[in-house]
């Protein structure tokens, strides 16, 4: 057990690795959130755009021995609700309800582990869905960023931006089971309260649905040396329907982990996005709000990007692009 004074919460150790970290508040009196933390989310994929399809698919696919409508049902009477989420170095189960529903809460939980559902149907429906969603983006300028040009400033890497359609369609709910079944089961946990809670109660729930199984100690996994395509150009014809550009001009920054250097980093994005809103919009009168931002990454190391995103009329294009060089 240690006791952070400082931020007034408690983590404890369980014997078989279980994490659970504890923070009372008072800000929405009888209501808790609970967030179970595991495995190594997009990082860990073994094939590209398995987290996207898995992220689309366990919501839709209820739990082992209920659909999601019927997993509905039952939880009517109830405030609690978990949701499932694929971040870039981690999975997320995010829980909230009342402090009278704890036990539901874990309870949640413990089921979506430990008896995952990934149904067929749920997952021709959701790849329905994402094909449309496909041709919407390529009708869009800000859709064919996400689609092509993400990947373009990471050097062809398939965790940024959209993975191509043609990459989706071939992955299975198989695939997408034998990827996350073992992660769910066996893979370091942590678990976080925050709200208006009994600690003892929480550590009791905890031990009793989490503290017995055994699981695999956590292991640090790194990301990859990302390209950025430095002095090249990428142009992407889009059928819009109205006469629209986008023109983004982009440098290479660092990863996140210098604390200082990456708040410096977002200062200078604030500071040019300034200057851009006066010399393009005030001063050109070509486009009515240009912005700037720096995106480090979290997990792949010495890549980031401080990019200017300007939506224009495409014959100005050229020109504000020589003007943000």
């Amino acid at each position: 057990h240690i006791d952070y004074k400082n931020i007034e919460a408690e983590r404890y150790v369980f014997k078989n690795g279980l994490i659970l970290n504890l923070k009372q508040t008072d800000f929405e009196p009888n209501e808790i959130t609970v967030t179970a933390a595991l495995g190594h989310g997009r990082l860990s994929e073994s094939k590209p755009g398995l987290a996207l399809l898995a992220q689309m698919l366990l919501p839709e696919s209820g739990v082992g021995g209920l659909t999601k409508e019927q997993l509905k049902e039952v939880l009517a009477p109830y405030s609690s609700h978990v949701a499932f989420q694929v971040n870039e170095d981690s999975f997320q189960f995010q829980g909230k309800g009342l402090k009278t529903e704890s036990e539901l809460l874990f309870q949640l939980l413990y089921t979506k582990l430990y008896d995952p559902a990934f149904r067929e149907d749920a997952f021709k429906r959701g790849m329905q869905r994402l094909r449309q969603t496909y041709a919407q983006m390529e009708s869009s300028v800000e859709g064919m960023i996400h689609l092509q040009g993400e990947r373009f400033l990471a050097g062809g890497n398939l965790r940024y931006g959209a993975v191509p359609l043609e990459i989706l369609q071939k992955i299975t709910v198989a695939d997408i089971e034998q990827w996350l079944r073992p992660v769910f089961q066996k893979s370091a946990l942590e678990i976080s309260v925050v709200g208006d809670f009994d600690p003892k109660e929480i550590l009791k729930l905890a031990g009793r649905y989490f503290g017995s199984q055994t699981r695999k100690s956590f292991q640090k996994m790194n990301g990859e040396q990302i390209s950025f395509p430095v002095g090249k150009t990428l142009s992407l014809p889009v059928k819009t329907r109205t006469d629209k550009g986008m023109v983004t001009v982009a440098w290479p920054t660092d990863d996140f982990w210098d604390i200082s250097q990456t708040r410096r980093l977002n200062l200078l994005a604030s500071v040019l996005d300034d200057r851009m809103r006066k010399l393009i919009r005030e001063e050109l009168g070509a486009a009515y709000s240009p912005y700037a931002y720096n995106r480090s990454s979290l997990v792949d190391p010495g890549y980031g990007v401080l990019r200017t995103v300007v939506v224009v009329d495409p014959q100005q294009a050229e020109m504000v692009a020589d003007k943000l060089q």
